[in-house]
C-alpha cells in the first residue's frame, strides 16, 4: 500500500522522466537555475527560479518546475521559510513558498 508521499513522489518522479524524453533542455536550465539560486543563500521563489531559465522556454507540462522544487524540497536541499505573493500575471497572486537552501535556513 502506498502513502501519499509515495504517491506524490511518484508523480514527481514520472513528471521529470517525462521533461527528459520531450524537453530535455527546460529540466536542465530549471535544475541549473534552482542550484545557482541555493547556492547565492538568498531566499528565493518559484518565480526566481522561472526567471532563470532562458526565455521562450517551458517545459512539456506546468508541473515541470513545481517537480524540480519538489524534488530538491524532499531531498531537504531547500526549506520553506516564508510565503509571499506571485508577481505573475497568470498565478492571479496566488501564494508562493519563499525558499532557501537547507544550510542557509538552518537554525
Amino acid at each position: 500500500m502506498s502513502t501519499g508521499t509515495d504517491l506524490h513522489r511518484q508523480g514527481m518522479d514520472a513528471n521529470l522522466a517525462a521533461a527528459v524524453a520531450v524537453n530535455r533542455d527546460f529540466r536542465h536550465h530549471a535544475e541549473v537555475a534552482l542550484a545557482r539560486l541555493i547556492r547565492s543563500g538568498r531566499a528565493f521563489t518559484s518565480d526566481d527560479v522561472r526567471r532563470g531559465i532562458p526565455a521562450g522556454m517551458e517545459g512539456h507540462h506546468v508541473n515541470v518546475l513545481p517537480s524540480v522544487i519538489g524534488t530538491a524540497a524532499a531531498r531537504r536541499d531547500i526549506v520553506g521559510v516564508d510565503r509571499a505573493v506571485s508577481g505573475r500575471r497568470t498565478r492571479h497572486g496566488s501564494q508562493l513558498t519563499v525558499w532557501t537552501g537547507a544550510k542557509a535556513g538552518a537554525v
